[in-house]
This record gives C-alpha cells, structure tokens and sequence, in this order.
C-alpha cells in the first residue's frame, strides 16, 4: 500500500542512539524494525585536548563537522556554540547543531548531501574561500576529499580526527538470530562502508552468509562498495538524512509490491 511500510522487516545498522530517530519514523509507518549496529564509536582525544581544541574553534573562520557523533563529542566541551560558524554535510547533524544553540550553520540545502554538495554550497555562500581559515572534525576512518578540495580553492585546511568506528560487540549467536533469518528480512539500511566491512568479518566468524540480504544504502560509493564484494541487491537512497532513507524505502516497498 503506498504511503506506508506495514509489514516490512527492516534492519538498521546504525548505533541504537543515532538510531533512535529513524526507528521511530519507521515504526510510525508500520515497519518491524531491528537495530543492529554494525559499528561503534569510540573517541580519540583526552578531555583535556578536546577542552583545548574547543576553546580554539572560535578563531576559525568555519569549522565543519562532517557527521553527528563528531558533535556529540566536541559540543560538550564548547562554552559558546552561538559564537562559532558551522557547516555540515547533512541535514539531520545541522538541526542537531541547532538544537544544542548554533543559529549560524551551513548546510546543503538539496540531496545528495555530501562533501561536493557542501563545497559547492560554501561557494554559493561566501564570496570567496581563498585564505579561509577553516577546520575540520571528522573521524579517523573519513576521506579526504573535502580537505583537498578547499585547498585548492586556497583555503587553509586543520583537520581534527575525534573518534574512529571500531568493531560491535555483536556475538555470533546474535548475529545468526538475525541473519539466518534471511528469508524474513525484507532489507537492510547500510550508511557507513565501515558497517559492511565490519557485517562481512563478523558473518564469515559466525559461519552465516549476508550477501543474500537486500540493502538499501545512502551513497555511490557504499552502493560500488557492496556490488563489489558481492551483494546481491542494493538501492541507493538520494541522502543519508532520515527523510531520504524513508522516501527511498517507501519507494522500494511501492516498487516490491507492484
């Protein structure tokens, strides 16, 4: 039936706190919906450098956060959000940074929200990132690109690595539970290539195969990255904000049921 997921069995991958936000979006349409967290978060930096790096970020001329769990570990730590301006990649970690007291945020504005939507709307925003002095924060496991393009346009580029996703502490049993039921899976969402590195180890030391499980994930790049290793069907979602997972599995279950 168009306009809801009734029935559907959906796997997210996301830690339960990240989540939260897309389970309930996805119950309230009627989807059975499992988290399983395919990675874990685990921070770099002393409080004491985190304290340091934040008493900082208002020298920047813009700091950009690239996802959600770098905020939640830099924002405890700054005194005046309001007087730092931001930038995202993605919709969901603006609104975060809004609710926490930043009204001067950056963001694209239409999918796919990614580093050459953010770059392009940098350009569009400011008259020109020449001499910019700006600083990243990322995770350890993050690409570059955004770093190498804002250099080229000659912006002066810091680069700060909080945190990097580590294995889940899923065990075998748990994961067998969930993937030997493969039959009763409709689909996966995948928002990371770490969550599918991290799905293939755990699969091939509990025995069981994933490759089977349809996934729906939020970029090219993840989508090259699973046709690679051998998956078997995958939908790309427009973003990875929590309105572009639901408009894509609301228009997988349309396409399944016709």
């Amino acid at each position: 039936m168009p306009g809801d997921l009734r029935g559907a069995k959906i796997i997210v991958t996301r830690p339960a706190l990240a989540a939260k936000s897309i389970i309930e979006n996805l119950v309230q349409l009627g989807a059975q919906v499992t988290c399983m967290p395919l990675f874990a978060v685990e921070g770099l930096l002393s409080a004491e450098k985190l304290s340091q790096l934040a008493q900082g970020l208002h020298r920047y001329d813009l700091v950009i956060c690239i996802s959600r769990n770098a905020l939640e570990i830099i924002l405890p730590y700054v005194a005046e959000v309001d007087a730092i301006n931001w930038a995202t990649v993605g919709p969901e970690t603006a609104k975060y940074l809004q609710i926490n007291g930043a009204s001067n945020v950056i963001s694209p504005l239409q999918a796919p929200f990614d580093s050459n939507s953010l770059l392009l709307e940098l350009q569009l925003t400011a008259k020109t990132l020449k001499n910019r002095c700006i600083m990243i924060l990322t995770g350890a496991d993050g690409n570059n690109s955004l770093a190498e393009a804002l250099q080229q346009q000659g912006t002066r580029v810091e680069v700060a690595a909080l945190y990097k996703r580590t294995m889940p502490q899923i065990s075998a049993l748990q994961l067998q539970t969930v993937l030997n039921s493969v039959p009763a899976i409709d689909i996966m969402v995948v928002t990371c290539v770490t969550s599918l590195a991290n799905l293939q180890a755990l699969a091939a030391s509990a025995g069981v195969n994933p490759f089977g499980i349809p996934l729906l994930v939020v970029s090219p790049r993840i989508s090259a990255y699973a046709l690679e290793k051998g998956f078997v069907s995958v939908r790309i979602a427009k973003g990875m904000s929590d309105a572009n997972i639901v408009t894509a599995l609301l228009a997988w279950r349309n396409n399944a049921s016709e």
